[in-house]
């Protein structure tokens, strides 16, 4: 729809569509559009301030609501809004006065009924607030939110046996979180054990992983005195805040029921997991050593114990208790798709990847939807060269929950796109204009970007949406339509698209299949202003240019099951610095200041340090343009380096990123560049000593040779 030449009742109605759809963000930009042309139009007005209460904006919601109210002063469901914005935003008594207008004009508008009745309740004016939800119900025998509302006037005022009555028939019409703690104040008023107990379990598995409910439940047992069952429920809110990424939160409650019950195994396990994520490493093994003791008197939970403490030996690297733990669980679960592939991981630390392959095997015979068995399928095979199949695996790289996902609608609320057929570009395929949509990192945009050219070739039509920063550099390369942010995207660009893929998915359209069919990377091409940039901060610095980064990839973050945390200690670099015959231009990302001070004491004048540019890739990017080497680990500034087509040498973890494969001194996707690997001991000893016999040979000095 091209929305500038649309009009104002089409707009609206395009956006009310969205609307009920659950597309705020699109039914924001309908109604706006609209906006600007008919600001007094009073349904629009009441559309958008209805939006913004859904979406909790109720300050502004108001200002549309009253403009709505005024220009349509007898319109009943106007006021009705207005005063529910009211009532959230605290105004009890202009919310009343919205309520009463809106009933005089529609004695039936059930809402306004229940409205108003919350007010009253709110004000502890309970008779007027008990008449409101009556006449409610009586106007509508099904009201569950007035039948509910009832039930806690009722219970407000001490009558429980009532209460009782309205709540059951609300809960019976429309169970809830908030449905089932009120019967259950009813069953503790009773002194029912057995009811108590039973009102308990229902109000959690209604609560689920919420945390804000679990804490109310938990307010709840407290305020009535009920000790049934509290700990799990304390339990459950701890497991809620590490699934909604609050480890702390989630470390401070499982801490409340361990000391309550110090024999509470599950809780015992958990907290020793999430302090593992926090790096607490000493309590954990505490804990763990404890959670042994008590699990001969408990073997249901041994399998739990023996996986989470597998992974807390894997993080101090003690890689054959880690397996050995996950044998003993395999024992006992062996058809667990996690089990199987926490041993799949581990075989990769050891560099034993077909015995990893075989494993992954094992469980998506079981399971073949596995994601994450599916996606480290993927990266082993991806790192060994076994591009047929890889990049159909590579497809479940998105965390989910549930058997197969993809990324997220941009404009759709809750709606998940499709995956990618690999088909997508065949001959007979109608897909004339596709839209790359942002994921993983700059430098993965920057990585799989090398695979535009080939759609080029088959005549595509490809726009982009990608990270701010990077938009100017990509907009300057070949085989890109049109570039996008996030904020400059617009519907009418997306649904004018035949389909939608992440960049990491260009591989597997374009028949990524072998080795020697591998694209090399993008060209990248330096803007000239930034170009004179560098070289005004290059121009007192002799001899050739040598880029230096020694770190990369944030460290895990508590929560995190891995990392792409890549680190090479600056100490063991110094001596082959010191061979390079020229300048050494820091490019390293928030460098430590101990870290600077010993590069600074052994290059003197000869250092450069650029760092704090590195938050500008077209900085970056002319920089890299300038280098005659790059010393690096993998990083975004590494694939800028890449699209220039000269050498560098990198220094790969031993259990590396896929894209620099398993072994070897190159990789197939970076032509130019020389890999120095880190053994299986976690040692750089002998990649540096290579490097260092390399720059000897190529770039040292008749003095550097004599000092070295």
């Amino acid at each position: 729809m091209d929305i500038k030449n649309t009009s104002v009742e089409q707009l609206i109605e395009s956006g009310l569509k969205e609307h009920l759809d659950g597309n705020t963000s699109a039914a924001f930009r309908f109604y706006n559009e609209a906006f600007t042309s008919d600001p007094r139009n009073a349904r629009l007005n009441f559309l958008i301030g209805s939006l913004l209460t859904h979406e909790e904006d109720f300050g502004r919601a108001c200002l549309f609501l009253e403009s709505a109210a005024l220009r349509d002063p007898n319109n009943a469901v106007y006021h009705m809004r207005l005063g529910t914005a009211l009532f959230h935003l605290g105004d009890l008594e202009a919310a009343v006065k919205c309520f009463d207008k809106s009933l005089k004009l529609d004695k039936k508008l059930v809402p306004a009924w229940t409205g108003l009745g919350k007010c009253f309740r709110a004000q502890k004016n309970y008779v007027d607030a008990k008449r409101c939800f009556k006449a409610a119900i009586k106007r509508e025998t099904y009201a569950d939110d007035a039948l509910l509302e009832l039930g806690f006037c009722y219970l407000d005022t001490g009558d429980v046996d009532k209460a009782h009555r309205h709540l059951a028939k609300a809960d019976e019409l429309k169970a809830s979180f908030h449905s089932k703690l009120a019967i259950l104040h009813v069953a503790a008023h009773w002194k029912n054990r057995k009811r108590v107990l039973a009102q308990v379990k229902s109000t959690l598995q209604y609560a689920g992983y919420n945390p804000e409910h679990l804490q109310k439940l938990v307010d709840q047992l407290d305020a009535l005195g009920i000790d049934i069952y509290r700990e799990h429920v304390l339990y459950q809110l701890g497991v809620a805040y590490f699934e909604h990424g609050n480890i702390e939160s989630a470390v401070e409650t499982l801490r409340k029921v361990t000391n309550a019950n110090p024999l509470k195994l599950d809780a015992i396990i958990m907290l020793a997991a999430y302090l593992t994520e926090l790096g607490d490493h000493l309590e954990a093994e505490t804990l763990f050593s404890r959670a042994y003791d008590a699990v001969k008197k408990q073997p249901r939970h041994l399998v739990e114990l023996l996986y989470r403490h597998a992974i807390f030996l894997k993080e101090k690297g003690r890689i054959a208790q880690a397996e050995k733990c996950l044998n003993e669980a395999l024992a006992t679960e062996p058809d667990s798709c996690r089990l199987l592939h926490g041993l799949a991981v581990l075989a990769q630390y050891r560099g034993n990847h077909e015995a990893g392959l075989e494993l992954l095997d094992r469980a998506l015979a079981i399971d073949p939807q596995h994601a994450e068995c599916c996606y480290e399928k993927s990266l082993i095979m991806l790192g060994l060269g076994l591009f047929e199949k890889a990049w159909d695996y590579y497809l479940y790289r998105f965390p989910t929950t549930e058997a197969r996902s993809y990324l997220p609608h941009p404009f759709k609320a809750n709606l998940m796109l499709p995956q990618p057929d690999a088909n997508l570009l065949s001959d007979n395929s109608t897909t004339k204009k596709i839209c790359l949509l942002m994921e993983q990192g700059p430098g993965d945009q920057i990585f799989f970007a090398r695979y535009l050219p080939q759609l080029q070739e088959r005549n595509a039509e490809v726009v982009a949406l990608v990270t701010e920063q990077l938009r100017p550099i990509l907009k300057r390369s070949n085989g890109l339509s049109a570039v996008y942010t996030p904020e400059e995207l617009t519907q009418e660009v997306f649904t004018s698209c035949d389909a939608a893929i992440g960049f990491g998915d260009l591989p597997l359209i374009c028949g990524h299949r072998t080795i020697e069919s591998t694209p090399a990377p993008l060209a990248l091409a330096p803007r000239d202003l930034a170009l004179q940039v560098v070289d005004n901060y290059l121009k007192e610095q002799s001899g050739p240019l040598l880029g230096l980064t020694w770190e990369a990839g944030k460290e895990r973050s508590a929560g995190e099951a891995s990392t792409l945390h890549k680190y090479v200690p600056v100490k063991e670099l110094l001596d082959v610095l010191e061979l390079w015959p020229g300048s050494v231009v820091i490019v390293q990302r928030n460098p430590r200041i101990e870290e600077l001070e010993l590069l600074a004491d052994k290059l003197g004048d000869r250092l450069l340090d650029l760092s704090k540019h590195n938050s500008d890739l077209e900085v970056m990017l002319a920089l890299m343009a300038r280098l005659d080497h790059y010393v690096s680990v993998s990083n975004t500034n590494l694939h800028l380096y890449a699209g220039l087509e000269k050498p560098a040498s990198v220094l790969v973890p031993f259990a590396s990123d896929w894209r620099w494969m398993t072994e070897g001194d190159t990789s197939p996707w970076f032509p130019c560049f020389t890999c120095y690997r880190q053994d299986i001991r976690g040692s750089w000893q002998d990649a540096i000593k290579k490097m260092e016999n390399r720059f000897l040979n190529q770039y040292s000095t008749t003095s550097s040779l004599q000092s070295a």
